[in-house]
């Protein structure tokens, strides 16, 4: 009796490893998100494929797509004109865009299309702010005919400096309440932009500059980061959004009907026995 009780734990206790190893690797997805700034003055809209489909549609000048979660590894990016995919050469080839896990980026559509510059500026995204009394903010610059600018902020003086195109100043840590930031040309300081901000607790915000100098058409659009969409956009592409409690239901029905079995098994071997 005494050995068939030992067996019956040593089964009871298989069943419970395996099952909760089965748990762990249904846990174990890993994966990174990234988002597009369409920042392109003579670009309309375009579109985003990723590893061949096409996940944004018609993306607007001065627009910025929601976070898509992907799992990490390497993906084949290509950005279009808006209508022009699989007719054109992509306007942006990024064959081995990498998304690690926990990675959090966004790719910056800059340039021009007129004399075929257009570029992607890709940027990591720091998405938490370290003092809960505080907001943070970043400065990136997407005017292609705009010298390098230093940038200031009220009560802050100058926070940026010599911040030239294709570039992005490093987070900063404010105050919160209202402040303006404003753009001078590193060489000769003149003013090229002002915009009034709110900056709010916890917040993070990137103020990209846009538009061309040249048509007086620089203008500033203003993003808040860390706002969390309601649902994070399909991609078709898989990812970590999908949940993994399905899994451990049958995870635990795997652990119950193995106790049951063993159980089962003991008591009618028992009366067997008597």
């Amino acid at each position: 009796m005494r050995k068939m009780t030992q067996i019956l734990a040593a089964l009871v206790l298989l069943v419970l490893v395996g099952s909760f190893a089965t748990a762990a690797s249904a846990q174990t997805v890993t994966a990174g998100s990234f988002r597009i700034f369409q920042a392109s003055p003579d670009t309309t809209s375009v579109d985003i494929v990723v590893n061949g489909k096409k996940t944004v549609s018609g993306l607007k000048y001065q627009n910025v797509s929601d976070y898509m979660n992907l799992p990490s590894g390497s993906y084949d990016i290509k950005v279009y004109v808006t209508g022009s995919v699989g007719a054109v050469t992509p306007v942006v080839d990024l064959p081995k865009y990498n998304i690690n896990d926990g990675s959090v980026s966004t790719l910056v559509i800059a340039g021009l299309s007129k004399n075929n510059s257009l570029t992607a500026l890709q940027l990591s995204d720091n998405n938490w702010v370290a003092d809960p009394t505080k907001a943070k903010v970043r400065f990136v610059h997407g005017t292609p005919d705009m010298a390098a600018v230093d940038i200031t902020v009220s009560g802050l003086g100058e926070v940026f400096k010599n911040v030239s195109f294709k570039s992005t100043s490093s987070y900063m840590e404010v105050a919160p309440g209202a402040a303006t930031l404003s753009a001078k040309l590193t060489t000769t300081h003149k003013e090229v932009l002002t915009k009034n901000l709110n900056f709010e607790v916890g917040k993070v915000y990137t103020v990209y500059a846009t538009g061309l100098a040249n048509e007086q058409t620089v203008g500033v659009v203003v993003s808040v980061d860390n706002t969390v969409p309601a649902a994070m956009p399909s991609t078709g592409l898989g990812g970590a959004a999908a949940s993994n409690q399905p899994a451990f239901a049958w995870v635990w029905l795997a652990v119950l009907a193995g106790v049951g079995i063993v159980g089962g098994g003991a008591f009618f071997w028992t009366k067997k026995q008597g």
